[in-house]
């Protein structure tokens, strides 16, 4: 076998827009919210070339129900046109958001595209130079919007002279899943499969870091802040005697980020005033651009923030009082304080979770139930058993399925972060009730 590589994509939703709360947008963000998914996908294709790839893969989704418009296929096949240029083939597999249609397509595709059936697993080959097969492609489209069948037990190649390549878009192991159930022991069983080309899932994820590889690339360019994080694509490089090797490329233009700010995180400096919160929170933005603008391979044109405000202060009772009409005051300070900051920073909003003062130092001195409290909290962190089986029980409780009129996932993936922030809340609960009783 000869080494093989390529760029592994997925829920790409080309042409769907960005969702930003606020009026009077900045020109750079406002052109963002329409283009920031086609020029996501236009720095794969960028990767793609200059990786000098074999092929591009695409796990599914390339489109969203509600956006596949003209503008966007005809922005794909014109980014399959230089592709094509590079000799790099495209094989895409339809998902959910973009199943199969009947009806005939408005433009013809490249020659270098090849969009795998739905009726069952197809398998192409790609040839090198002097017409000798490199590598199979397999995969199976969806044709529905649904699909509760474990399409990948019947995909099957005949052997492993060459590399066999698997799409498949999946939800993978959901406790109820109607996108392909299937297990990442399924999976590894299926014989001969050297890389699984996972789609479905929007966070970067690698599930097996050796044969068979199996990944999900997660989405190029976030639309909202359940896509949080620098969207990107996977380069997967294979070779016959060093292994594989998968390495994420952030490509998003545009970054969805949750900021927790904690008032009292220098308390020998809480904030007094609504001019104290506004410096604090400039503090935070301008680190933040410098820290995430430090090492990119393609610019960042801009972040759409959430700030959440923790902690305790005498400030806290003044917010509440006027909450909605403080935090609106506070939003437009910051949008106007970086209106013309390059990348851009846009506050989409501001949510209070802040609590009034209390003595913690005392109570953690005569409290032996705040004290035991802090062990169980910290053991709960600390422990990776009990960690992971907080994040997995947790997870299993909160798990939901989607709503395809919205195309928006009701289903809650816990995590590390989410995980302390939970724990977190459920600390200062007590402590609040402990208080409570105390008076």
């Amino acid at each position: 076998m000869n080494k093989l590589r390529f760029i592994h994509t997925a829920d790409i939703h080309l042409g769907s827009f960005l969702h930003v709360g606020g009026d009077s947008l900045p020109p750079a963000l406002g052109k963002a919210i329409e283009t920031a998914t086609l020029e996501g996908f236009s720095r794969v294709c960028d990767s793609a070339i200059s990786h000098n790839v074999d092929f591009v893969a695409i796990s599914g989704d390339l489109y969203d129900s509600e956006a596949r418009s003209v503008k966007a296929i005809s922005y794909f096949i014109d980014q399959c046109k230089r592709l094509e240029k590079a000799n790099i083939h495209v094989f895409v597999i339809a998902g959910n958001h973009d199943p199969l249609r009947q009806r005939q397509e408005l433009f013809k595709l490249p020659q270098n595209v090849k969009l795998l059936a739905g009726s069952q697993p197809e398998i192409c080959e790609l040839l090198d130079d002097n017409e000798r097969p490199i590598a199979r492609v397999i995969g199976q489209s969806y044709t529905n919007t649904r699909e509760q069948k474990k399409l990948h037990l019947d995909y099957r190649v005949a052997d492993n002279s060459i590399w066999n390549i698997a799409l498949l878009h999946t939800q993978l192991e959901a406790p109820k899943s109607n996108y392909i159930p299937c297990s990442v022991a399924e999976l590894k069983d299926i014989e001969d499969i050297h890389y699984w080309a996972l789609g479905h899932i929007h966070q970067p994820r690698i599930l097996n870091n050796s044969f068979p590889y199996i990944a999900y690339p997660g989405i190029p360019q976030g639309r909202d802040f359940g896509e949080q994080g620098r969207g990107g694509c996977m380069l997967v490089e294979l070779d016959p005697l060093e292994g594989g090797k998968i390495t994420f490329i952030p490509t998003a233009p545009v970054i969805y980020k949750r900021i927790d700010v904690y008032i009292d995180e220098d308390p020998d400096s809480l904030p007094q005033s609504l001019d104290d919160l506004e410096d604090m929170l400039t503090e935070h933005g301008h680190r933040l651009m410098e820290q995430e603008g430090e090492q990119v391979i393609y610019p960042i044109e801009g972040y759409v923030i959430e700030w959440i405000l923790w902690g305790r202060g005498d400030i806290h009772n003044q917010l509440k009082e006027q909450e909605q009409e403080v935090l609106q005051e506070l939003t437009d300070r910051l949008r106007r304080k970086f209106e013309s900051s390059s990348p851009f920073l846009w506050t989409d909003c501001i949510t209070l979770k802040t609590q009034p003062s209390i003595d913690y130092d005392s109570l953690m001195k005569d409290s032996l139930k705040v004290q035991e409290l802090d062990k169980i909290i910290n053991r709960c962190l600390d422990g990776q058993t009990m960690k992971r089986k907080l994040i997995r029980e947790l997870g299993e409780i909160w798990s939901g399925d989607e709503d395809h009129e919205t195309g928006k996932e009701y289903v809650f993936h816990m995590d590390q972060s989410t995980l302390e922030e939970t724990l977190w809340n459920a600390k200062q609960l007590i402590i609040e009730k402990l208080v409570e009783g105390r008076e």
